[in-house]
């Protein structure tokens, strides 16, 4: 009898997790892109094939690089706020947090807020951890000073984001450069269909992008250029949502939390 009972409450168990994790699937998949440091492809190249195709997308910014050699400025980052664009943290010396104390970390990202709300920027939320190294300082950190999201870099884990299982401190990535399993469209584009069969969030990161690149943390922008084709021939067809990461994670936490 005792057996039979039990065999009871795991089906119903099984049946609620399952019922809970439908419950929280969303609509449609959404897919986010973001460019990291805030170089000089962003302007050159990343901002203007990404809107050719009407895709917004977040720019994670390094404040103390902006202005200098290799790097946008900060009328180029105000354009691409002002024409649609969000601007992330990706905080103010890029460092890497591995080890570092609360203090250190609280003040990295607490200097590249100021910086941004001296710039008229007062809604920079998101952020990108430097190097994808996330820990309990850099998260505790990132709470108090009242931003939303901590984005990683790489796909050491699942590539997808779900709603019944969606961490907004870790935001699960791919990493969108050469040399990785990501490195072309060809490659890429499973992930995406995948995404679109499961209603996924699917987050893209890119760096380094320009015609030939060939570097381990660079992109052909023609690789770029074909991705952006195809997403928005998906979002044409309302398959998916190309967001911005803030909206990416608003959607995610809005499914989980439905009933």
């Amino acid at each position: 009898m005792w057996k039979k009972i039990l065999l009871c409450l795991v089906f119903l168990a099984s049946l609620f997790l399952a019922i809970q994790v439908q419950s929280a699937q969303m609509d449609k998949s959404v897919v986010m892109i973001s460019s990291d440091d805030g170089d000089w492809t962003l302007y050159a190249h990343v901002y203007p094939i990404l809107r050719k195709y009407g895709l917004p997308f977040t720019a994670y910014v390094i404040t103390s690089r902006v202005g200098t050699a290799g790097y946008t400025t900060w009328p180029q980052i105000w354009e691409m706020h002002w024409n649609g664009e969000e601007i992330g943290n990706h905080s103010d010396k890029h460092l890497d947090y591995t080890g570092k104390n609360y203090t250190t970390i609280y003040n990295d990202i607490n200097n590249a807020k100021i910086k941004f709300v001296n710039q008229g920027l007062i809604n920079v939320t998101s952020f990108a951890y430097p190097f994808g190294v996330k820990n309990s300082n850099a998260v505790k950190a990132l709470k108090a000073l009242g931003l939303t999201s901590g984005r990683g870099a790489w796909d050491e884990n699942d590539q997808f984001n779900y709603p019944a299982t969606f961490d907004q401190w870790w935001i699960e990535s791919l990493s969108f450069r050469n040399f990785t399993k990501t490195g072309s469209f060809t490659q890429l584009k499973p992930y995406i269909d995948e995404a679109v069969a499961t209603n996924a969030g699917l987050s893209i990161v890119l760096h380094l992008v320009y015609p030939g690149a060939v570097g381990a943390y660079e992109l052909d922008s023609a690789e770029l250029e074909k991705t952006a084709a195809y997403l928005s021939q998906l979002e044409a067809a309302g398959l998916i949502e190309v967001v911005t990461v803030t909206r990416g994670v608003t959607k995610q936490l809005h499914y989980k939390i439905l009933p």
